[in-house]
């Protein structure tokens, strides 16, 4: 009898606490950091498509007149970060990293541009 209502009571236990409802684990945030740099004059234009989204919303738009460009967002799993870089006029050396939690994610250096053309890339968050 006793070893009854001990097997009941460890059966109980084990149907309480084991069949519970587990929380829904929350995404890891990731920090998103975009570096351009360019010998002239370029533009650029920063987009996301956020995880669990199907439309792009822009981040950041500037142009620089020469020099380095840095933006930093946080984004989740899955989602999809689109870089643009139009040059302005004339020569151009331009280079460019995303780095996801400081890891390289996506990296270009050294490319030339010709008058008006661009770069495009596209990191998926991981």
């Amino acid at each position: 009898m006793k070893l009854t209502v001990i097997v009941f009571a460890f059966v109980g236990c084990i149907v309480l606490f084991g069949c519970g409802k587990k929380g829904d684990a929350t995404p890891t945030p990731h920090t998103i950091k975009v570096t351009v740099a360019g010998t002239a004059s370029y533009s650029v234009s920063l987009s996301a498509i956020k995880a669990e989204e199907t439309v792009s919303t822009a981040l950041d738009t500037k142009t620089i007149a020469s020099g380095t460009y840095e933006f930093t967002t946080t984004l989740t799993a899955g989602s999809v970060v689109h870089l643009e870089v139009q040059n302005s006029n004339g020569e151009n050396t331009v280079a460019y990293a995303i780095t996801d939690n400081d890891a390289t994610g996506t990296t270009d250096s050294g490319r030339e541009l010709g008058s008006f053309s661009k770069i495009v890339a596209e990191y998926t968050v991981r």
